[in-house]
C-alpha cells in the first residue's frame, strides 16, 4: 500500500511539472495535462498520456512506440494517425521529457528514503550508545572507590619499589659494563675471522686471474701456431664453448674446432672475449 501511495504522489508531481513545462514552452496552446499513468502489468510497461487542447487527447505508449490514440474517448485507427502527426509528435516529445523528469524524481525519492532510513538507524544506534555509556558510568563510579583504596596501598608500596629500583639500577649498570666487554671481545673475534676470509678470497681471486691469464696465453699461442691468426694482437674476438669455436667472427674448420674443444673446454669451460678498439 505504501508503494502505491508513493507511486501516485510521484505521478501527480510529474503531471504538474509537465503541465508547467508545457505552458512555459508554448503558452499559446493553452494545453492542460490531466493525467499520466503507467501500467506495469504489461510487458513492456504501457504509459497513458491524457491532456486537453480543445478536445481530450489520450495516447498509449510502450517505450517510444505508440499503441493507441483517441480523441474525446473515440479511438482513432492507426491508418488515420497521419492526420494528427504534429499533435502526436508533440505528445511523444512531452512524454519523453516527462519520463526523464519522473526518473529523476524517483531517484531523488529513493535517495531521500535511503537517507531517512540511515538517519533512523543512526538515531537508534545513538540511543543504544547512550544507554551503554550510562551503564558504563555507573560501573566507573563503583570502580573509582575501589581505585582510591588501591591507590593508598600502592603509595605505601611505592617506597619499597623505589628501594628495589635503586638496587636494580646498580645491577643494571654492572650488567651493561659486562655486556660491553663481551661485545668488544665478540667484535674482535669477528674482525679476525673477516680478515682471514678476505685474505683467502684475495688469494683465490689472484689464482683465478693467473689461471685465466695462462689459459688465454696458451689459447692465443695455439691460434697463432695453427695459423688461424698471424699474431696475438690480431685477435679481435673469441667464442669458445663445448660445442663451437669461432675466432674474429669465423667458425674454425671441423678438425681444428674439435681439437680446441677437447683441449680448452674440459669441465664445461667456456670463454667469450671481445677486444674493445676504444681501449
Amino acid at each position: 500500500m505504501q508503494t502505491n501511495i508513493v507511486r501516485n504522489v510521484a505521478l501527480l508531481i510529474l503531471t504538474v511539472m509537465c503541465s508547467r513545462n508545457l505552458h512555459a514552452q508554448d503558452d499559446s496552446l493553452k494545453e492542460q495535462y490531466m493525467n499520466i499513468g503507467d501500467d506495469s502489468t504489461h510487458v513492456p510497461p504501457v504509459t497513458t498520456f491524457t491532456y486537453r487542447h480543445g478536445a481530450l487527447y489520450t495516447v498509449g505508449m510502450a517505450g517510444d512506440s505508440i499503441l493507441s490514440f483517441s480523441i474525446d474517448g473515440k479511438n482513432i485507427p492507426r491508418g488515420e494517425w497521419s492526420r494528427y502527426k504534429d499533435r502526436i509528435a508533440r505528445t511523444v516529445r512531452y512524454v519523453r521529457e516527462a519520463r526523464v523528469r519522473l526518473a529523476q524524481d524517483r531517484r531523488q525519492l529513493a535517495r531521500d528514503k535511503e537517507q531517512l532510513a540511515m538517519n533512523r538507524q543512526q538515531l537508534a544506534m545513538d540511543r543504544q550508545q547512550a544507554d551503554l555509556e550510562r551503564a558504563q558510568a555507573e560501573i566507573e563510579r563503583a570502580q573509582a572507590g575501589k581505585a582510591r583504596e588501591e591507590a593508598d596501598l600502592e603509595r605505601a608500596q611505592a617506597g619499597k619499589v623505589r628501594e628495589e629500583a635503586e638496587i636494580e639500577r646498580a645491577q643494571a649498570g654492572k650488567a651493561r659494563e659486562e655486556a660491553e666487554r663481551e661485545r668488544r671481545l665478540a667484535q674482535l673475534d669477528m674482525d679476525r675471522h673477516l680478515n682471514i676470509q678476505k685474505a683467502q678470497l684475495s688469494e683465490q681471486e689472484q689464482a683465478l686471474r693467473e689461471d685465466r691469464k695462462i689459459f688465454q696465453e696458451n689459447l692465443a699461442g695455439d691460434l697463432v701456431k695453427d695459423g688461424i691468426v698471424p699474431d696475438k694482437d690480431s685477435i679481435r674476438s673469441i667464442e669458445l664453448d663445448p660445442h663451437h669455436v669461432s675466432v674474429n667472427g669465423k667458425w674454425l674448420p671441423a678438425g681444428l674446432e674439435k681439437k680446441y674443444i677437447e683441449k680448452y673446454t674440459g669441465g664445461g669451460r667456456s670463454m667469450s672475449y671481445h677486444h674493445n678498439d676504444d681501449n
